[in-house]
């Protein structure tokens, strides 16, 4: 899982997890020894930056990178700081329907780019019939 590539975003949302230059470093490293590599960039912590952090990270995949936003965020995330309030107002609007339309048209022709049911809803491409199947 690679969400973004700014640490303090990292940091904000994933206190704890290591930060973007370890996981792409792990990634490289993966792909260099012929392991099968994904990356799953859900939810999109920098939807704002999304082209670039696929474009860093795709020479590394040789599976598939899926992208998905982020869920139901009244719901699951708990403000309780004025910088965590800002930065989902940030990605709220980073994620509207115009602006994931735009990220899909960019890098819909990346044929190891695969979308979430979250986008998928957005854009009008056919939801997955069973869990699993999706493509």
């Amino acid at each position: 899982t690679i969400t973004a590539r700014d640490n303090t975003i990292l940091r904000l949302w994933e206190p704890g997890a290591p930060c973007y230059e370890e996981r792409r470093e792990a990634l490289r490293y993966a792909f260099a020894q012929s392991y099968a590599t994904s990356v799953s960039i859900e939810p999109m912590l920098e939807p704002e930056h999304i082209q670039e952090l696929v474009e860093e990270l795709m020479n590394h995949v040789n599976q598939t990178i899926w992208l998905g936003k982020m869920n139901k965020t009244s719901e699951r995330v708990r403000i309780d700081s004025v910088e965590l309030d800002n930065d989902l107002r940030r990605i709220r609007e980073a994620q509207s329907d115009i602006m994931i339309r735009t990220i899909h048209a960019r890098l819909r022709h990346h044929e190891c780019i695969r979308w979430k049911e979250s986008i998928k809803k957005v854009v009008g491409m056919p939801l997955a019939q069973q869990p699993g199947l999706d493509v």
